[in-house]
C-alpha cells in the first residue's frame, strides 16, 4: 500500500513539477542575444498546490552562468528526454527537481537553455502517507467484512448438525 501511495504521490507532484518547468521554458526568449526570461506566475500558482513546500528555480544559459534562480541549485545528470526527474539534497532537505532544455537557433544565439524547477517533498511524503492509510482502510474493512461472512457461513453450514444432536437428544 504505501509503495502504490508513494507511485501516485510522486506521479502527481512531478506532473506539477514538470507543467511548471514547461511554462517556465516556453517563457524564456533571446533579446540581443541574450536570454531573457518572463517569469510566469502561473507555473509558481501551479506549485503553490504544495502549500507546505518550499520552491526553487534556476535558468541556465548555453554556457552554463545562471540568468536567474538559484545558483546552488544543482543540475540533472543529463537532459536526454522532454524532461527529466532528479531527487538532489539542498539546503539539507530532499528536493525533487524537474529539468527542461529549450533549444535555440537564432543569428545571435544558438545553443540551449536549461530550465530547473524543484520542490522539497514534504506534500509528496504526506500524500503517499494518506493513500496508504486510506488503502489500508479499506482493506482493514474488507478482512472485517470476509471474517463475518466466514463467520456466518460456518454457522448456517453447523444448523442442521444443531437440529440433528437436539433431536439424537430427544430420543429415549
Amino acid at each position: 500500500a504505501y509503495a502504490y501511495g508513494r507511485q501516485a504521490a510522486s506521479e502527481a507532484y512531478d506532473r506539477l513539477l514538470a507543467g511548471a518547468a514547461f511554462e517556465i521554458g516556453r517563457s524564456v526568449s533571446i533579446v540581443g542575444g541574450s536570454v531573457v526570461v518572463d517569469l510566469p506566475v502561473s507555473a509558481f500558482e501551479l506549485l503553490a498546490l504544495a502549500p507546505d513546500d518550499r520552491v526553487f528555480y534556476r535558468i541556465v544559459d548555453r554556457d552554463g552562468a545562471t540568468v536567474t534562480g538559484n545558483e546552488a541549485l544543482p543540475p540533472p545528470p543529463s537532459i536526454s528526454e522532454d524532461v527529466a526527474f532528479y531527487v538532489a539534497d539542498f539546503a539539507g532537505e530532499p528536493v525533487r527537481l524537474a529539468a527542461v532544455r529549450r533549444r535555440f537557433a537564432e543569428r545571435a544565439y544558438s545553443g540551449a537553455v536549461d530550465v530547473f524547477v524543484g520542490h522539497t517533498t514534504r506534500a509528496r511524503s504526506a500524500l503517499a502517507w494518506d493513500i496508504t492509510a486510506k488503502a489500508l482502510l479499506i482493506l482493514a474493512a474488507a478482512g472485517l467484512a470476509t471474517v463475518a461472512l466466514a463467520a456466518f457461513a460456518v454457522r448456517s453450514s453447523l444448523l442442521p448438525l444443531a437440529r440433528i444432536e437436539s433431536e439424537l437428544l430427544g430420543r429415549d
